[in-house]
């Protein structure tokens, strides 16, 4: 099993989590529309079943930006993690014979101060930091709830 970063305590309860899942020995895997389209089935799929929302999220080539939050005041981040993932990998080693995802994770709970729409726009800036695109709005791979987060 792999080690949390954090404290048992900080992945229960009611917060917003930024998580970078990275492909298997940092390959690019993240290239096909199935392979998108795959994982974005199975993270919301793992969030309705472990107790997230979605917020927003950005599949790089080599690993997956997603910013979630909680709806229910026990749910577990590391549950939400492993079904997308164990769910995510499934799916692809059957179809392209090799692993997705390193073991573990990234994760950083967003503090009070942190701003979901600043977080937000950091994510679907990836791409175009990157160089993959000239504007954000041309990457196929990312999306944003239209739901209004107020950060008052």
């Amino acid at each position: 099993m792999t080690k949390n970063r954090l404290d048992e305590d900080s992945y229960i309860g009611a917060n917003a989590y930024s998580i970078t899942p990275c492909c298997c020995d940092g390959q690019k895997l993240i290239v096909a529309d199935d392979v998108a389209c795959m994982i974005r089935t199975c993270l919301t799929r793992s969030a309705e079943a472990t107790g997230f929302e979605v917020i927003a999220y950005c599949l790089m080539p080599e690993h997956a930006h997603l910013l979630v939050s909680t709806v229910k005041n026990v749910a577990d981040l590391r549950a939400f993690v492993r079904l997308f993932k164990q769910m995510s990998e499934f799916w692809f080693q059957l179809r392209r014979h090799k692993r997705l995802w390193q073991r573990s994770f990234y994760d950083h709970i967003l503090r009070k101060e942190e701003s979901l729409a600043g977080v937000t726009d950091y994510i679907l800036h990836n791409p175009v930091r990157r160089g993959l695109v000239q504007d954000e709005t041309n990457y196929a791979y990312s999306w944003v709830s239209d739901r209004d987060y107020c950060d008052c």
